[in-house]
């Protein structure tokens, strides 16, 4: 049996027997992290402010209704106010995420004779999804020009995509993306060595 090549750079392969996992951790890139950083202090702040501000400001607009209906005003502004809370909730979660990712972050594929496993994780913390062989049809190298769930945001100048997938197989007619977190050398490179031992599983 041919033994799989070690990695060009950044995945590390782990052999469990019957199945092999390929690791590929988070980049630790600074500017990433200082901003996203930086935006998760801010939100943190802002969150505490809110909380403080939030319920007197609240009760302000009641009292200043001098036990008169509130009116369409008053109504506009909770509904606003409440509405900047409920997006700077979802904001704070997406900057937190991308922050922790970066941090603790890791992708996990698994290739066992009966199905391709992955999983993104943070700090241990994420789901598995499990995809049958048999329903797996061409797997490949795919752009990252050709991702539909995100934009290519963020590239470094090494070529490494923070966003976007680098390989992809369509299963249940519909397309699955993996492979983030590599530059073009280290995503062909992951192709084959997945390629090669789907060859020997099913040998």
């Amino acid at each position: 049996m041919t033994k799989l090549q070690p990695a060009p750079t950044h995945y590390t392969v782990r052999n469990l027997g019957i199945s092999h996992q390929f690791i590929i951790s988070s980049r630790k890139i600074w500017y990433v992290m200082a901003t996203t950083g930086f935006g998760v202090l801010i939100w943190t702040i802002g969150c505490i402010t809110l909380a403080i501000f939030l319920p007197g400001l609240f009760n302000s607009m009641l009292n200043a209704t001098d036990g008169q209906e509130i009116g369409v005003f008053h109504v506009a502004i909770a509904v606003v106010l409440l509405a900047s809370l409920v997006f700077w909730i979802f904001l704070g979660v997406f900057i937190v995420r991308i922050f922790l990712w970066h941090i603790g972050g890791k992708e996990i594929i698994e290739i066992t004779p009966q199905s391709i496993k992955l999983r993104r994780q943070i700090f241990n913390l994420g789901r598995t999804k499990v995809y049958p062989l048999k329903h797996v049809k061409n797997l490949r190298f795919a752009p990252p020009a050709q991702a539909p769930d995100l934009p290519d945001i963020a590239v470094d100048p090494y070529g490494i995509s923070l966003t976007i997938d680098w390989l992809a197989f369509e299963y249940d007619k519909k397309t699955i993306w993996f492979a983030r977190s590599l530059n073009e050398t280290e995503a062909r490179h992951l192709l084959k060595a997945i390629q090669q031992h789907l060859v020997q599983g099913a040998s």
